[in-house]
């Protein structure tokens, strides 16, 4: 009997949904969120979107092959949110992040310490 061996493909930054897992000690989910904040990183035009547990966020990234990234400036819609903390703290991770990892299904954006900021996982 023959075994095929398993071949990992790797999960690419761009053209995915990345959910939001954990970010400033809080996991999901989150208690004053109704929808999962996510994240998306565009093929083309080097812009990120997403959504932030109550408003809708935007901006330009660069990303290179030795995994460093920059995010920003973050624009945001301006709904009124009970916590606008929350999202205030999410967009200043955003902005601090320098480089990112996927490790398996998750995207993890890390300071310039290489600490994780945010950590995502790919959306089915």
């Amino acid at each position: 009997m023959h075994s095929a061996g398993i071949v990992s493909v790797p999960v690419p930054l761009e053209g995915e949904t990345w959910l939001l897992q954990e970010f400033d000690g809080r996991t999901a989910p989150f208690p004053t969120v109704d929808q999962v904040p996510y994240i998306q990183f565009g093929t083309e035009k080097s812009q990120f979107n997403g959504f932030a547990g109550c408003n809708l966020f935007f901006g330009e990234y660069r990303a290179a092959d030795d995994g460093s990234l920059s995010l920003g400036p973050t624009g945001s819609t301006r709904r009124y949110c009970a916590e606008a903390d929350w999202e205030h703290m999410f967009f200043l991770a955003l902005e601090r992040t320098v480089s990112y990892r996927i490790e398996g299904e998750e995207l993890h954006l890390l300071n310039e310490n290489d600490e994780v900021l945010v950590r995502f996982l790919r959306g089915k």
